[in-house]
């Protein structure tokens, strides 16, 4: 469904009636991995697409999962802290039966 609605915009790229910046950043975000409530709402705004024809409506609704659950970029790599050889720390547990 997530290619299926990126192709979609993709095709209303060029349209008057909605901001061409709106409509890149909605293909960027549905080009991410979404969870399962995501992709089950945006199976719903695409059904109400198919029934209104209104891109404009189906644009909204993804800005709106944006608002709710937020971006799913990945972290910068500056920010992750690399694993050294010190970090770690050995712990065993001998279990015995009798």
């Amino acid at each position: 469904i997530q290619q299926t609605v990126a192709t979609l915009l993709q095709g209303h790229m060029n349209s008057p009636t909605i901001q061409r910046r709106k409509v890149v950043d909605a293909i960027k975000y549905i080009n991410q991995p979404l969870s399962g409530v995501q992709v089950k709402e945006l199976k719903n705004m695409h059904q109400k697409y198919q029934e209104t024809r209104d891109i404009g409506i189906l644009v909204q609704g993804i800005d709106s999962l944006v608002e709710t659950y937020g971006s799913q970029q990945s972290p910068s790599s500056g920010s992750i802290k690399q694993l050294r050889r010190e970090d770690l720390k050995l712990i065993c547990f001998d279990y015995l039966c009798s």
